[in-house]
């Protein structure tokens, strides 16, 4: 699985005060975990993945990284993890799939991994809920044409929106992507904007300030 923008943006801006423990939903291969555990240096990371395959890549990514004594890689539905965990998270992270009623791949990993069969975006929140703490904080990336829909179902499992970032390909372009920060704690709603690119296709100084840590290039 290639490394998107839509993680490489979440990974540089999720956060929280001081997080003990984080967790990755979907991580994949293991990208955002390895951003959390690169950001936070006295954080336990937690990445929960439903795809062997993919689990595994993310173990030897783990491994070979400076932080492999505070990442664990957990293979499970997100749903029985959240049954069963002890544990509770003062940062939960997850760039989800977000294809609904569309056409499925024939690859059933591609599937899992794209489409909300298997998590959909109320089981996300319920289950967060189980195992965030009181001022925890939960981060997504989304697509901005379901925010009305997310913002929903975040208040019916006692989510309140804290920060919100309109994500902007280029200036010429609306927003197509939506970082969006939630607690079970209350507090004044921050909104910013991001644009990624300039005009002419290179990246924009505040694209490049936010993420300096993570390009080789920046």
């Amino acid at each position: 699985m290639k490394i998107t923008t839509d993680s490489v943006i979440l990974g540089a801006w999720a956060s929280s005060e001081n997080p003990q423990k984080i967790l990755d939903i979907g991580t994949g291969t293991g990208v955002l975990a390895l951003m959390m555990a690169q950001r936070f240096h006295a954080a336990e990371i937690t990445a929960v993945e439903i795809v062997k395959e993919a689990a595994n890549e993310a173990a030897e990514n783990f491994k070979n990284s400076p932080w492999a004594n505070r990442l664990k890689i957990v293979v499970a539905d997100f749903k029985d993890f959240a049954n069963l965990s002890a544990e509770k998270f003062d940062l939960i992270i997850s760039n989800p799939p977000f294809f609904e009623n569309q056409l499925r791949s024939p690859d059933k990993q591609k599937t899992l991994v794209r489409h909300t069969d298997k998590l959909s975006y109320q089981d996300l929140f319920a289950f967060a809920k189980k195992i965030i703490t009181s001022s925890g904080k939960f981060c997504l990336v989304m697509p901005a044409n379901i925010f009305d829909k997310i913002s929903k179902i975040a208040e019916k499992n006692n989510f309140f929106l804290t920060k919100i970032v309109k994500i902007y390909p280029k200036p010429s372009k609306n927003y197509n992507r939506l970082l969006l920060e939630f607690s079970p704690k209350q507090t004044d709603l921050q909104e910013h904007t991001l644009t990624i690119r300039n005009e002419d296709n290179s990246y924009t100084a505040e694209y490049l300030r936010l993420t300096k840590e993570f390009y080789l290039f920046a």
